[in-house]
Order: C-alpha cells, then sequence, then structure tokens
C-alpha cells in the first residue's frame, strides 16, 4: 500500500477543503482527484502554487474507469438498497438536480439507477441527476478508482466516510456488533475506528505553499514512518484471531504509532507549529469473537483505547469475513479543528469521559443511521 490518497467527490479544490488540503499535503506522498478529460481547472494562485511540483492534485481521467464502475454501482445499489436506509434513492416528488460530467459513468447503464436524469442541450458533456444518487455514484465511483490504483480515500466529511467504508466492505456491515453463535447472523469480524488525536497542525492556513513543498521535501522520512506504522498496526490486527494475540499487538504496535506520531509531530518545527488538534481516522477491522474477550475493549459500544497518541472504538460488525488484500484501499476521515459535531446523544451517554468517547459514538452511530434510518 502506498502512501498516495485520492481526493473526492469534487473535481476542483473548494474553498471548504483548503485547510484539509494543507494538512493533507504534509502527510500524503500524492494527492490524486478525478478530472474529467479536457476539463479546465479553475482554482486560486496558492493552490496552483501547491500543485506546481506535480505531487499534489494529479488528474485520473474517469474515462477508462465508468462503465466497469457504472456496471458494478448498479448491480451494487440492486443488491443492496433493501440492507440499508440510506441508499434508497430521490423519490419522484424531488426537483433538485446537480451536474455529474459524462465521462464519469456510462450513461445508458446507469438510466437505470438515474431515473431521474436529465441532460441539457447547452453541454452535451454535462448531466443532471438528483443529488443523493450523484453523490453516492461518485463515491462509488472514487472507490472503484481507488482500488484499481491502491490508493487510499481521504475525506474531511463525516457521512462521505461513511458511504465510502460502507461500499468499501461492499455492504456487509451491520447496524450492530454481535459476536458469538447464539445471535442469528453473528458478525465474523468487527469494523474498529482508529482514532489519532491532536495531530494536524493548526492555522496551516498561514503558512505559504512554498513552505509546505519544503516541508515535504525535507520530512518525508518521518511522514513514511508515521504512516508505515498505522499500516503495520492493521496488518498485524488482520492476521490475528486469537484474542491474546490481538491484545499483545494493540500493547505493542500503538506504541509504535505513539513514538512515530510523536516525530513526526516534532518534525514540525520548520513550519513554527506550536498547536495541534483534530483527529485522523481510519478503519481496521478484527475478528469478533476473539474481540469480545479483549480486556482492551471492555464495553464494545462505548469503550475506547487510550494511549497518548492513539484511540480506538467499536463501530459495527461484518457479516460476512474478507480476504485480506494489501491492495485494497482504506478510508481516512480528517477532522482537522476539535471543534466537533457530536450525535445528540453523546454527551448525555457519555457524561464525565473524554471527548473521543463521544467522538467514536458519534461515527458508530452514523453507521447505525445510515443502516436503519
Amino acid at each position: 500500500m502506498s502512501n498516495s490518497i485520492l481526493y473526492y467527490p469534487t473535481i476542483e479544490f473548494r474553498k471548504e477543503d483548503y485547510q484539509w488540503l494543507w494538512n493533507a499535503a504534509l502527510f500524503a506522498d500524492k494527492i490524486y482527484r478525478i478530472v474529467p478529460p479536457e476539463y479546465k481547472l479553475n482554482e486560486p494562485r496558492n493552490i496552483r502554487e501547491l500543485c506546481s511540483t506535480g505531487e499534489i492534485g494529479i488528474p485520473i481521467s474517469p474515462v477508462m474507469y465508468s462503465r466497469e464502475a457504472s456496471e458494478a454501482f448498479s448491480n451494487f445499489m440492486n443488491e443492496n438498497q433493501r440492507k440499508a436506509a440510506a441508499l434508497s434513492l430521490i423519490d419522484d416528488e424531488e426537483t433538485e438536480y446537480i451536474r455529474i460530467h459524462s465521462s464519469k459513468m456510462d450513461v445508458k447503464l446507469l438510466k437505470e439507477v438515474f431515473y431521474k436524469l436529465k441532460q441539457i442541450d447547452e453541454d452535451d458533456n454535462w448531466l443532471y441527476a438528483h443529488p443523493n444518487t450523484v453523490n453516492f455514484y461518485m463515491t462509488f465511483l472514487a472507490n472503484h478508482i481507488a482500488e484499481k490504483n491502491s490508493l487510499s480515500l481521504w475525506t474531511r466529511n463525516e457521512e462521505l466516510w461513511t458511504t465510502s467504508t460502507y461500499f468499501l466492505y461492499d455492504g456487509n456491515l451491520q447496524d450492530d456488533y454481535r459476536p458469538g453463535e447464539i445471535y442469528y447472523e453473528p458478525s465474523k469480524e468487527a469494523l474498529i475506528s482508529l482514532m489519532l488525536p491532536d495531530i494536524f497542525p493548526q492555522n496551516l492556513l498561514d503558512v505559504p505553499p512554498q513552505e509546505i513543498l519544503r516541508f515535504r521535501e525535507k520530512r518525508k522520512d518521518e511522514r513514511t514512518q508515521f504512516l508505515n506504522a498505522i499500516e503495520n498496526l492493521r496488518k498485524e490486527l488482520a492476521k490475528a484471531d486469537a484474542p491474546e494475540v490481538i491484545e499483545t499487538i494493540i500493547n505493542d504496535e500503538k506504541a509504535k504509532v505513539d513514538a512515530a506520531a510523536h516525530e513526526y509531530k516534532k518534525s514540525m518545527d520548520i513550519l513554527k507549529v506550536v498547536k495541534f488538534g483534530g483527529v485522523l481516522t481510519t478503519a481496521i477491522t478484527i475478528a469478533a469473537d476473539a474481540l469480545g474477550y479483549c480486556n482492551d475493549f471492555p464495553d464494545l459500544y462505548k469503550g475506547v483505547i487510550e494511549s497518548s497518541g492513539l484511540w480506538a472504538g467499536v463501530l459495527t460488525g461484518i457479516i460476512e469475513k474478507r480476504v485480506s488484500n494489501n491492495n485494497n484501499p482504506y478510508t481516512y476521515l480528517a477532522h482537522i479543528n476539535n471543534h466537533f459535531s457530536y450525535h445528540p446523544g453523546a454527551s448525555r451517554s457519555f457524561l464525565g469521559q473524554p471527548s473521543i468517547a463521544k467522538y467514536n459514538y458519534t461515527l458508530y452511530r452514523g453507521f447505525e443511521e445510515f443502516i436503519n434510518d
């Protein structure tokens, strides 16, 4: 797995993405995005400067992926719409449309799914369809392209992260965690949120693009060491089934992640960073039955393991065990600031507990509501 990422779902970096982009530039080796052929980007000078080395904002044409992704999306929706309430598309009364470039999908095939699709006469390259349908498809397309190119998916949006993770696991996520054989449909694996708090430098938009590029060149080793530590934890846990082994891995590997994160933050001295915040979140899987007996997870919904720089909590269960494949993409959720929008029940359920516990509960409820509500 490379340390390169795919930005989605829009073609251009929008104003609300700038802070995310500045931070992502400190982590990723390369940042790709989906750009239709002959599309002329229209972005401000500081974005163009950040992209000037050819490592950030690299365009990937969707043309060679559109037919296969369209067919896979159509099949996925037909098979999974009844599994998750969020996959229900817009009703016939909806009148709002947003545009999607025709190169990103096979139009004939997707008319079966984009049943309110319309094409405007003045520009044959753009199609208009319902926002939810377009967003689902663009997220699905991003997953497809990421998987084909061994890229990770990064976003700053919780809903996109939930949707992308659902697609990544082929719709096999349950609305809760069900270990053991006493359940009608027990989980084979549990989906765990791995959270690294206080990892993003604050007020990074004040740093000129040239300084970001200098940091990328000077501190590449620290960046690689940090991301590889996360990857090693993931790989070790994916191979383990015994609870004793899982507990040992958690204790050993989280110390390595802590150390790597500490060194990486120290390396930002050349940017004169003095304050860190936010949370970097990704998802990993652990054998469900074994996890149920791990001391590090005493309360499967509410519990978190804590160290100086690493937290984890259970999100949901996975019905079908997936074959480990190092080429599969991973989804990352980057909350740059510390001001989280918690689920309404988080503060009541976690009164007096650390904010990261409320944050994990919010992510868990995101999956539950995606499937049920």
